[in-house]
């Protein structure tokens, strides 16, 4: 447990620093971190992420979400999102299965810790997400070196993820800048039902929880939103989304 809490103080502290130290004029009108409701409709690529179940594997998903975060004090925003969401896995001995899109779901919350007066000191905040899709049934679109894979049979999966965040937020004239850390846990139950009626089960989990993120957000048109995000260590992700606040 020791060496996790030191891992994450490791990750944070360059971010931190790099954040903190960065100087700018003073925010204009149209800054976007406000107490404002904000939705939008967000693209998340996940190029690659490392799991392991009986041997190691790598799995994809592409994600179509419509979020809604809602303020519900001047320190807390509740998160919500659904949307569509489909997902690959790779398996070392040569196996690809690739599973059709389904409807995807989640909810956080996030906790502003400390946001200044002064429009030139960067706010941080933590965040709690909660995210979970169940694929459409599998296909085989590689072949496997074990034999017994290759007999036709039905394969489900689903994506349970939870995820804890650390962000500083750096408010510039019409633009955010921001970065942090995550503590991320991701499971996926994986089944196979073979004609016989017999089910095997292996559940992968993700070989690394911590990673990193940064991304910027823009605003245009007063309340038009576009942001573009960026994850890496523990997974390659992009996210792009635009939206709207109220």
């Amino acid at each position: 447990m020791k060496t996790k809490i030191l891992k994450t103080i490791c990750l944070l502290l360059p971010v931190l620093l790099a954040v903190s130290t960065t100087t700018a004029r003073a925010v204009e009108d149209g800054q976007i971190d406000d107490n404002s409701l904000h939705v939008n409709c967000r693209s998340v690529w996940v190029r690659n992420r490392d799991v392991m179940g009986l041997e190691a594997a790598k799995v994809r998903s592409h994600q179509y979400l419509l979020t809604v975060d809602y303020p519900a004090t001047s320190r807390i925003t509740l998160h919500g999102e659904t949307g569509a969401a489909s997902m690959r896995l790779h398996r070392s001995e040569g196996e690809t299965i690739s599973f059709g899109s389904r409807i995807a779901y989640g909810a956080g919350l996030n906790l502003q810790l400390y946001r200044s007066t002064d429009p030139v000191s960067p706010s941080i905040e933590l965040s709690t997400r909660y995210f979970t899709f169940t694929p459409d049934e599998g296909e085989v679109s590689g072949v496997s070196n074990i034999s017994r894979y290759k007999e036709p049979h039905k394969k489900e999966i689903d994506w349970t993820q939870w995820q804890v965040s650390m962000t500083v937020t750096k408010p510039l004239p019409s633009y955010t800048l921001y970065g942090g850390a995550t503590y991320s846990v991701l499971e996926c139950d994986f089944k196979r039902t073979w004609p016989s009626g017999s089910v095997e089960k292996e559940t992968f989990q993700q070989e690394e929880e911590f990673g990193l993120f940064t991304g910027i957000r823009a605003v245009s048109l007063e309340n038009f939103l576009t942001s573009l995000e960026i994850n890496f260590l523990n997974e390659t992700t992009y996210t792009f989304a635009i939206g709207y606040r109220f």
